[in-house]
């Protein structure tokens, strides 16, 4: 979920322009300050040593778990949860190539949980209603089938577009197509930076998964040069914790 608002180039796009304002017509030193402030928060974020740390210490909110802590070996009706990442705005004929990078980690990811454990996986639910013509959904069940998991174990939410929208329609799939009423056995497979969000929000739908955060972008090694990969990664940080907040206010 991006916010305009939240995002550090629209308020270096305003607070410059305040700036040739302030030289022009009021010549206020403390709004001078005030730009100079934050390029210097800029460049601060776009440290990727400072960006690094923001992503660890949000990502290390939620537990990483393993295969064989989320898959029980006496459970043969679990099912797997795929939230999709978004689409690439490209054209082209290749339904897969829409898929972005953050949405392979995580459909790959539940393939392999399926390919190690096949006898234990009851289905696969996939949720993402981002797109026009083809919805995220819809590409990636697309994928599984590719990759050879059959057309019956896979259940498409292809209708929300938001991570609470999800679980909520994730909840009323469970309900119509399970046999388990009490929906124990669940695996939430997400992004890491994306899981602690995601847990929030399918506990307010009653519904308590295993998280299995995948794809995280932290990056051990980081130095102090200034980046925009750097400024980018903190911003998607901010974000996060931003929907996360909301998400507590609202929902």
């Amino acid at each position: 979920m991006k916010y305009i608002f939240v995002d550090p180039i629209f308020w270096l796009s305003v607070l410059f322009l305040l700036y040739i304002l302030n030289k022009i017509y009021f010549k206020n030193k403390f709004l001078n300050s005030i730009y100079y402030l934050y390029i210097l928060l800029l460049i601060i974020f776009s440290l990727p040593v400072v960006a690094n740390y923001l992503v660890n210490l949000h990502e290390n909110t939620t537990p990483s778990e393993h295969n064989d802590t989320c898959i029980h070996h006496e459970s043969k009706d679990m099912t797997i949860i795929v939230l999709s990442g978004g689409l690439n705005d490209i054209a082209g004929n290749s339904l897969l190539s829409k898929l972005q990078l953050t949405t392979y980690g995580r459909a790959l990811s539940a393939f392999e949980i399926y390919k190690n454990s096949k006898s234990k996986i009851d289905k696969i639910i996939i949720a993402g209603g981002v797109g026009y013509k083809y919805k995220e959904a819809d590409i990636i069940k697309e994928l599984f089938i590719e990759l050879g998991i059959e057309g019956d174990k896979l259940i498409v939410d292809n209708k929300s577009i938001n991570t609470y929208q999800n679980a909520v329609n994730i909840a009323l799939l469970l309900d119509a197509h399970s046999h388990n009423t009490e929906h124990s056995d669940l695996i939430l497979i997400t992004s890491a930076l994306h899981m602690k969000r995601a847990l929030y929000a399918f506990n307010r739908a009653g519904l308590n998964p295993c998280a299995y955060p995948v794809y995280s972008i932290y990056v051990e090694d980081s130095h102090w040069i200034p980046r925009l990969s750097g400024l980018r990664k903190s911003t998607e940080v901010i974000q996060e914790i931003f929907s996360y907040w909301l998400y507590l206010v609202i929902h």
